[in-house]
C-alpha cells in the first residue's frame, strides 16, 4: 500500500512538474508577444513624434519664416502689380506669367488655410485683401482669371 501511494505521489509529481512546465512555457510565449506589441507601439509613438516634430517644423515655417506664408500671399500680388504697373507688355511677351502668378496665389491661399494659420497671419490676409489682392489679377486679366 505504501508502495502504491509512493508510485502514486511520484505521478503526480510528475503530472505537476509537467504541468508548470507547459505552463512556464505558455507564460513565456505570452511576454515575449507582450514585449513584441510593447516594442510595436514605442516604435509606433516614437514615429508619431517625429511626424509631429517635422509637422510642428513646417507649421513654423510657414507661420514665421521670413513673414510666413501670409507674406508670400502679399508679395504674390504686389509682384503681379508691380509688373502690370511698371511692365505691363510683359504679360503680353509671356502669355502664361499673368495664369503663373494668380495660381502661385491661389497655391498659397488654399495651403494658408489648410494650415490653419495663427491670428496674425489671419489679419495680415485681411488686411492684403482689404488692399485689393484680388483687384490685381482681375486688372491683369481685365476680368475674372481662369
Amino acid at each position: 500500500m505504501v508502495i502504491v501511494l509512493i508510485t502514486a505521489l511520484i505521478v503526480l509529481c510528475l503530472i505537476l512538474g509537467l504541468a508548470c512546465h507547459r505552463l512556464i512555457i505558455q507564460l513565456q510565449r505570452e511576454l515575449d508577444s507582450t514585449k513584441s506589441l510593447a516594442k510595436l507601439w514605442h516604435d509606433e509613438r516614437t514615429a508619431k513624434a517625429r511626424h509631429q516634430d517635422d509637422l510642428h517644423g513646417v507649421l513654423l515655417v510657414l507661420n514665421d519664416y521670413l513673414g510666413g506664408i501670409s507674406q508670400r500671399i502679399s508679395y504674390s500680388a504686389k509682384i503681379a502689380d508691380a509688373i502690370q504697373t511698371n511692365a505691363p507688355d510683359l504679360f503680353k511677351q509671356c502669355d502664361d506669367l499673368a495664369h503663373w502668378l494668380f495660381t502661385n496665389d491661389q497655391f498659397l491661399l488654399k495651403l494658408a488655410s489648410a494650415t490653419g494659420l495663427d491670428r496674425d497671419h489671419e489679419r495680415r490676409l485681411d488686411e492684403t485683401n482689404k488692399a485689393g489682392r484680388e483687384d490685381v489679377f482681375t486688372r491683369i486679366y481685365g476680368g475674372t482669371p481662369d
